[in-house]
């Protein structure tokens, strides 16, 4: 993307009327830039952000404080793009959460449905066993392997066990009536 913009208008010794055509693409490329990730003039909301494009990866130097820095930096996992937040004292990734879900136990062989799942493929979901599910994420979302994994239960019960390989979440857990299995997958 490029906007067309001069900076030497205008100037002293010319005359507005020689300036106006270049004063007027400087004024659109104006307000075309505004536009980009933004809600541009004669809007309710404008000057709102729609969303932010970082288009490179950089980690900027600490900022002083009170204030803080957005930016794009390599995953540590991988070579794709993550977005952190870093302030005076430290900085935070903020795209960790990478899927989740939570799902009630069912009879064997019948897949549980997902409650409020993000990044699950639902169609792959097995249950070939009374206590054994199997929980793949989508395809692209995870750089490697190696992932944080958190289970939780809604009631107080014993995890029997979890594990992540490659890039399926394997639960086997009881069937207790009115159980409910969280799970979040994080990765940097």
């Amino acid at each position: 993307m490029s906007f067309d913009y001069t900076n030497t208008v205008p100037a002293t010794a010319n005359n507005p009327s020689v300036d106006q055509p270049v004063l007027l693409v400087n004024t659109q490329s104006i307000e075309d830039i505004l536009a980009v990730d933004h809600i541009s003039f004669r809007a309710a909301s404008g000057g709102e952000h729609v969303q932010v494009t970082i288009n490179a990866r950089t980690t900027p130097a600490v900022p002083v404080d009170p204030k803080s820095v957005y930016y794009s930096a390599e995953s540590v996992a991988g070579t794709r793009s993550l977005p952190f937040h870093q302030n005076a004292t430290t900085t935070f990734p903020l795209g960790a959460i990478r899927a989740f879900a939570a799902f009630q136990p069912t009879a064997s062989g019948v897949i549980p449905a997902l409650i409020n799942q993000f990044n699950i493929d639902a169609a792959n979901i097995t249950h070939p066993s009374p206590a054994l599910y199997t929980f793949p994420v989508v395809t692209n979302v995870l750089d490697s392997g190696s992932v944080a994994t958190i289970v939780t239960y809604s009631l107080n019960t014993s995890i029997r066990s979890y594990s992540f390989s490659g890039s399926i979440l394997t639960i086997n857990s009881t069937n207790i009536p009115n159980l409910t299995i969280s799970f979040i997958i994080l990765q940097v």
